[in-house]
């Protein structure tokens, strides 16, 4: 037995002994070559050319997938999850509390009287401009592919091509009928209250209630660009050529969007008379400059379109 313990005892030493000579390449965590970072240092640092070149290429290649994915933006996007977080009563702020257009708050109980709305504004547009529904909905279905993908994959996921197809049609008709009611004065003839003027206003401009303009501009306007840029102006709350109203639609009486702005410029005159401040007009032909960003700049939506007209590019 002693003969065994022996042979034994020489082998561990000789196993012991292998295992502290140090590795070639494997740090030992002190920079001088031990055995304490074991196979997975060998991964972690770079010993040779051919390492080095590896390293650049798996980077680049990540920094390829990563801007590939960037680049794949939603045209309507939503509201980011750690926005709303961190927002008491997020709804408030960013879900529409009258009238839903597109996907995203479709069929939401609290906008039922919105779903009645948008079908008498839709028919007025249709009759007013006489236009064909079957026509337009023909449009937007041979192009139900590309807007499907300009909403998160699962807000669009439960509706088939055809239910689609009919949303946009309702709410693309309804929107813009809507504005054009709105900036001529007409909307009390839908039983729209001025107390309701602001929470439908204030829904139209929502990230998450909007439409693609691919899906107004392509299929659905019916007049010229220069026509709904400045009815889109109007909208914004800009200043316009009174002139262009007077043309296309004879407007006679001020709309409440106008009157309202009177009432501040009036407001805003008051207050500067009793101060020192004086403005410089940066901008001293907003309908040019907004004729500019919708026929040069592609923009995603409604909101889109008003924010490049502050902002630019």
């Amino acid at each position: 037995m002693a003969g065994i313990e022996v042979i034994l005892l020489e082998n561990d030493l000789k196993n012991l002994a292998k295992a502290k000579q140090p590795t070639r390449g494997v740090s030992n965590g002190d920079g001088d070559g031990g055995g304490g970072g074991g196979a997975c240092a060998t991964k972690l640092h770079i010993r040779t050319f051919s390492d080095f070149k590896s390293k650049i290429r798996q980077l680049e290649n990540k920094e390829k997938a990563s801007s590939s994915s960037s680049s794949l933006k939603l045209e309507c996007a939503k509201v980011p999850q750690s926005l709303r977080s961190d927002v008491k009563d997020a709804e408030v702020y960013y879900e529409p509390q009258v009238i839903s257009f597109g996907p995203y708050h479709h069929g939401k109980p609290h906008l039922e009287e919105g779903e009645t709305l948008k079908l008498k504004l839709a028919a007025n547009y249709f009759r007013e401009y006489e236009l064909l529904e079957d026509e337009i909905y023909e449009k937007i279905s041979r192009d139900i592919e590309a807007l499907r993908k300009c909403y998160n994959r699962r807000s669009t996921e439960e509706y088939t091509d055809e239910e689609l197809s009919v949303m946009f049609l309702v709410d693309g008709c309804s929107l813009l009928w809507y504005i054009l009611c709105v900036c001529l004065g007409h909307h009390e003839e839908y039983g729209i209250r001025y107390q309701d003027l602001s929470r439908i206003h204030q829904d139209a401009l929502l990230l998450e209630n909007q439409l693609p303009y691919q899906l107004l501009h392509n299929h659905i306007m019916s007049m010229s660009n220069y026509a709904w840029t400045v009815i889109f102006q109007e909208f914004f709350g800009m200043s316009t050529d009174e002139s262009f109203f007077q043309e296309y639609f004879g407007r006679k009486e001020e709309s409440f969007l106008r009157k309202m702005k009177s009432y501040c410029r009036l407001f805003l005159f008051r207050l500067l008379r009793l101060s020192t401040i004086k403005i410089i007009n940066l901008n001293p032909n907003p309908t040019q400059k907004l004729e500019s960003i919708e026929n040069s700049m592609p923009c995603r939506h409604i909101l889109d379109l008003y924010r490049k007209n502050f902002l630019g590019d």
